[in-house]
Order: structure tokens, then C-alpha cells, then sequence
């Protein structure tokens, strides 16, 4: 459990860090992309066809948790937004 929370932390991190050059974002775009297909592809050879319940005891739906999430926390911006652009008022 400890490993998961750190490779989360990890991931987070790498998303938080200043920005590179385009090209090298954008390779990590696909990147990120193709851990989630591979992931989710794992979870489909293994749940597909079955009634078994997909937890994330299972290896592979932690690593599908865990693709997900770095692929949702990606290009997370550092600056905040400005405040007048802000639906709420």
C-alpha cells in the first residue's frame, strides 16, 4: 500500500513540476496514454467475460488506478488562475 501512495506522490509531483519544452510534454502525453490503454487492456483480459468484481487488491486494477490518476493530474497548473476570470462571484 505504501508503493501505491508513493507512485501516486510521484506522479503528482512530475505533474507539478515546471514546464518543459512542447515536444517533450507532448511525448509525455502519450505516454500517459498508452500506460492507461495498456492498463485498462490488463483489466478487460482479466474481468472481460467473468462476474468476478474488479478491486484494487488486484495488481492490475491498482495499476490502472494509478494511470489514471497521473494521466488526470498532468499539465495540473502551477500559477493560480486570475481571480476575474472566475465564473463564481
Amino acid at each position: 500500500m505504501l508503493a501505491l501512495f508513493a507512485a501516486i506522490f510521484n506522479c503528482i509531483m512530475a505533474a507539478l513540476m515546471p514546464s518543459k519544452g512542447a515536444q517533450s510534454r507532448a511525448e509525455e502525453r502519450k505516454k500517459l496514454i498508452d500506460n492507461v490503454h495498456k492498463a485498462v487492456k490488463q483489466c478487460q483480459t482479466r474481468f472481460g467475460g467473468g462476474t468476478e468484481l474488479a478491486t484494487e487488491t488486484d495488481a492490475r486494477v491498482a495499476a490502472l488506478c494509478r494511470s489514471l490518476e497521473c494521466a488526470l493530474a498532468h499539465g495540473l497548473r502551477v500559477r493560480p488562475l486570475k481571480t476575474n476570470t472566475s465564473a463564481l462571484k
